[in-house]
């Protein structure tokens, strides 16, 4: 802002001494064609373009959608492409100390822990994108896939098994905004888990 400001009053003192220098026998005009010119004009025109430009860069984050402004959701990172289907890292934590890594190409989420998640941790997190995603669903359901009939999470896993040295593999669907969402979690015994939520074609 203090830039513009020292950019304009140098053009006002420059237009000043180019009117002295002509003696000030022409009296400038007030209005050509009905636009207005002079120190006054080109003030406003300079601080319209500033507020344009400072307006500018705090809309970078913005696209135009059919005349409103929308957020751009960076779905090369994890946060951005777990927003699509309304979720957050948090809704698929495992364990204490886990790293996410988003594989774009083939829209699978790596979830690494330190050590091998418990039976329980597994449960947990499992569960809880289970209800998340029935919570955001628009019907409040979990559907199996390329069903209508709807997917119960302790229909299909019972827990009192040792899930920490056994591979297991859930695929279930909701509806979200408009879209239905295909879930794919898979466990292969190990420290990782696989994670792929997309849209379904």
């Amino acid at each position: 802002m203090k830039k513009s400001l020292l950019i304009l009053l140098a053009l006002v003192m420059v237009l000043t001494l180019s009117l002295t220098a002509c003696g000030g026998n022409e009296t400038p005009s007030d209005t050509d064609n009905g636009n207005a010119s002079g120190p006054s004009a080109q003030a406003d025109d300079s601080d319209a373009d500033s507020t344009s430009n400072e307006a500018g860069s705090a809309d970078d984050n913005l696209a135009p959608s059919g005349g409103n402004d929308v957020a751009v959701i960076d779905t090369s990172t994890v946060a951005g492409y777990l927003s699509q289907f309304g979720l957050t890292e948090e809704d698929i934590a495992i364990g204490s100390a886990a790293e996410n890594v988003l594989y774009a190409d083939s829209r699978i989420i790596e979830i690494t822990t330190e050590t091998i998640p418990t039976t329980e941790e597994l449960q947990s997190c499992v569960e809880h994108i289970y209800e998340k995603c029935r919570s955001v669903s628009e019907d409040g359901k979990i559907h199996m896939i390329n069903s209508d009939n709807e997917f119960i999470l302790s229909d299909v896993v019972d827990w009192t098994l040792d899930w920490q040295s056994s591979p297991l593999a859930l695929y279930w669907s909701y509806k979200y905004e408009g879209n239905t969402v295909d879930v794919f979690i898979n466990w292969s015994a190990t420290d990782m888990t696989a994670l792929a939520f997309y849209f379904a074609e």
